[in-house]
């Protein structure tokens, strides 16, 4: 079973704010000013674990960036389409290089 963790980042800045569990997570969810992102349950290649806004740097099957996302009640590679799902990646050389909020640039590179 995956561990269920949370972290925030200011909406307006995008700023991360704090890491948290359990109690927190109600007053923040319910509160405009943050943006809640979810721990997936997998970490990268280096050990770091994946959260919702993250990119990633995959070489599995062509290298590219990818942001991660929830959709349809799965954590999936969001900046595609089809969806890919993030559990399909377990085990691979996924890499963090930043997130959605703090570097948007690293998804201007084409993901066809």
């Amino acid at each position: 079973m995956r561990e269920i963790k949370f972290r925030a980042r200011w909406k307006d800045t995008g700023e991360p704010i704090l890491d948290f569990n359990d109690d927190y997570v109600i007053d923040v969810c319910n509160d405009d000013a943050f943006i809640v992102e979810q721990y997936t349950g997998l970490n990268d290649k280096n050990g770091v674990e994946i959260y919702e806004g993250d990119i990633i740097f995959l070489e599995q099957w062509r290298p590219k960036t990818y942001a991660v996302g929830f959709h349809k009640g799965s954590f999936c590679l969001s900046n595609i389409t089809p969806y890919l799902e993030l559990h399909y990646i377990e085990g691979s050389d996924a890499q963090i290089i930043g997130n959605i909020y703090e570097n948007p640039e690293l998804l201007e590179v084409t993901n066809d």
